[in-house]
């Protein structure tokens, strides 16, 4: 040791000094983490509604811009007098004409006209009742609007204007709006049930009755709740099953897919879009055509098993109907009028005007006349 030295003791350390430099492994799995607040199971729910309903709202704001409407709850048309009703609920037929009236109708886009019925609901053909003791050979006319002369005066419909060309026959329309092949043919049936017989039967058909004829998807939501005051929910229909056989049906109430359509445009569109889905099918698989043809095959044979000439009368144009007709020895023929040009039609509408009647009365009275008894016409 050298001089003057000291021996210098260094205080023990009790443990070890800690290696700042390199990281614990367990630091961060050892730190606690600041808890989040959790967010209920109410406030959840209601923010998703509160999106949901913010995303309908915009919704229904543009397809209302578009010009979509909440579903039809009426035909849109009034009538004079006020309290007066143009349909009655019929057992069979679902609707008929409230017999014995003249009525006023005016259409959305101001037209009027008037329609007049008999004491058995059928539309006047002529100005002076016919007395039952002149018991004139009868021309029945059965169809739907476009036999009525909807939009038109009694005066200018086509079975009027035949009358006028036919006086020494008694010209019956039976014509109802929106009547299917199948009412047409009820009404065929009961008059005969009643005893009565014409002489000759003219059924006016168009090609878009298949779809009435079967109660197609499109045809009961365009009556949907708009016809429910004349007799919708029993409006009578046919289906065809496996075997070919035909059978009859009523229709029931028309319930939609989509809710809250009587309120919402947005819901109504989306329902036509399931209609329009489901029409496409139904088209495809209800022999609505097939079924058609066989009633309008039917309607003829009843013709001739009760003495009267039957003929079948194409008021559209375009259908292969008066083919199937020619095939198996039943007069048919086409009496349409141009209603491509907008010169024949109803305005803001898609029935015949009085020009277009004109036509038809005139092509009809030239398909009749092979089975017209002679007369001073002719």
């Amino acid at each position: 040791m050298l001089r003057g030295s000291s021996t210098r003791t260094w205080p023990e350390q009790s443990e070890p000094c800690a290696n700042t430099s390199a990281p614990d492994p367990n630091y961060s799995l050892n730190m606690e983490r600041p808890a989040r607040p959790r967010t209920s199971l109410p406030f959840k729910l209601g923010l998703l509604g509160l999106s949901v309903v913010t995303a309908l709202g915009v919704g229904e704001i543009l397809i209302r811009c578009r010009g979509e409407k909440p579903a039809q709850t009426s035909l849109g048309f009034t009538v004079e007098p006020a309290n007066a009703h143009l349909y009655r609920r019929d057992e069979s037929l679902g609707y008929a004409h409230v017999p014995n009236q003249r009525i006023s109708v005016t259409l959305p886009c101001d037209t009027h006209f008037t329609i007049t019925t008999t004491r058995h609901g059928r539309r006047a053909t002529r100005l002076a009742v016919l007395d039952e003791a002149d018991a004139l050979p009868e021309i029945w006319i059965f169809g739907c609007s476009f036999t009525l002369g909807w939009g038109l005066n009694d005066d200018q419909t086509f079975p009027w204007l035949l009358q006028q060309g036919l006086p020494e026959y008694n010209v019956e329309n039976f014509g109802v709006s929106g009547y299917s092949t199948l009412q047409s043919l009820i009404q065929f049936e009961e008059q005969l049930a009643a005893g009565r017989r014409p002489a000759l039967v003219v059924l006016a058909y168009a090609s878009f009755h298949d779809e009435r004829n079967t109660m197609g998807p499109f045809r009961r939501k365009a009556v949907g709740w708009a016809w429910q005051n004349w007799g919708e929910a029993a409006q009578p229909y046919a289906t065809m099953d496996a075997t070919g056989r035909i059978a009859r049906h009523r229709s029931e109430s028309y319930l939609p897919w989509v809710p809250f359509t009587k309120l919402s445009a947005l819901a109504e569109f989306l329902e036509w879009k399931v209609v329009f889905a489901r029409e496409r099918h139904a088209a495809r698989t209800d022999h609505r055509h097939e079924i058609s043809q066989r009633l309008v095959a039917e309607f003829a044979q009843l013709s001739r098993d009760h003495g009267a000439s039957f003929v079948l009368a194409e008021i559209l144009g375009g259908d292969d109907m008066v083919g199937y007709c020619a095939q198996r020895g039943i007069r048919a023929g086409d009496i349409s009028a141009p209603l491509g040009d907008p010169g024949m039609i109803i305005p803001c509408d898609v029935h015949p005007n009085a020009k277009a009647n004109q036509i038809v009365a005139a092509r009809l009275e030239m398909l009749l006349f092979p089975l017209l008894a002679p007369g001073p016409h002719h």
